[in-house]
């Protein structure tokens, strides 16, 4: 029984092979594709995409993981609130699980019924390697499907954990001509030194999205579940502490989106992806290596599922 959706676009292509390339992970590229914006947003992109891989082709040392940080997570003056979004596409976890409960309500004729989904169940349909954002009563949650592809053996994702070392985000709108794009980057842990890191290109209209922005703006922490093929029926779950300054620029991203841009129809929304996969052929493309704001590691969080 499907139970979720979620417009999430994943810059894939069956034909590459994606490796890691100095101090990230390289995003698979669409070699049919190429940038139709004379937009002067997307000129300057262009030219920190070209800089950033000439830069990473070259092997740089780092001593340690908080060389990917910004010093200051606080840092900013703004507030953050919750947003009143113009519309909203599909249904978010949340939402479908309530619809069951309310549906077998009346089917059987009882006050009270549980309707219940794991992580595992929950990610099967999902797109590999990508994170996947939504929330679940006000606590905002991300799920991660991993390959071997990425992390070829899954003690690379105990051993973060183990030490206790942070996970990582950048957050920018991609201001294409026609659709807006929010672009989340985390940043993974798997080697200190060489951290695993995916991007996540999101319609900020999709359900659980929203579902996740405003648990995320008042919430003290996020829960984070892994799931890979060598941990068979297991799940990493954990979760990290948000940072002021992490609402802060995730908030100022929406607000940019919200209030600057007229949104266009899926195919735009399409179009917009192939315009930033030209300006943007990595996941950390255009993002400097130490602006990755810092949420410390909190606990085991031992995620079961959701229930409604």
């Amino acid at each position: 029984m499907e139970l979720i959706y979620f417009s999430t676009f994943i810059r894939v292509n069956k034909s590459s092979i994606r490796t890691r390339m100095n101090l990230f992970k390289k995003v698979f590229s669409r070699s049919e594709q190429s940038s139709h914006s004379n937009t002067d947003s997307c000129v300057s992109q262009k030219e920190d995409s070209k800089s950033s891989k000439a830069k990473n082709d070259t092997p740089k040392a780092n001593d340690s993981l908080d060389s990917f940080f910004v010093g200051n997570e606080e840092k900013g003056s703004k507030k953050t609130e919750e947003k009143v979004f113009p519309n909203r596409i599909g249904k978010s976890i949340t939402e479908k699980l309530n619809d069951q409960v309310d549906e077998l309500k009346e089917n059987k004729g009882v006050d009270k019924v549980t309707v219940s989904m794991t992580w595992k169940e929950m990610l099967s349909s999902k797109s590999n390697d990508v994170p996947f954002f939504t929330a679940f009563n006000d606590i905002p949650c991300i799920g991660l499907k991993l390959t071997h592809q990425f992390v070829t053996n899954a003690d690379d994702l105990v051993t973060p954990i183990e030490n206790k070392w942070p996970v990582g985000f950048y957050i920018k709108t991609f201001e294409a001509s026609k659709f807006p794009i929010l672009r989340i980057q985390f940043l993974y842990p798997d080697n200190p030194s060489q951290p695993l890191v995916l991007e996540t290109a999101i319609n900020v209209l999709n359900a659980d999205f929203q579902d996740f922005y405003n648990a995320f703006i008042i919430a003290t922490h996020f829960d984070l579940a892994l799931t890979h093929p060598d941990l068979g029926d297991r799940l990493i779950g954990c979760k990290y502490s948000i940072p002021g300054g992490l609402k802060i620029m995730l908030c100022a991203e929406v607000l940019r989106i919200l209030s600057k841009y007229q949104f266009g129809s899926e195919t735009s929304y399409s179009e917009s992806i192939r315009e930033m996969e030209a300006c943007f052929p990595y996941s950390h493309s255009g993002t400097p290596t130490n602006e990755y704001i810092k949420c410390p590691y909190e606990g085991d969080n031992r995620i079961k599922g959701f229930s409604s």
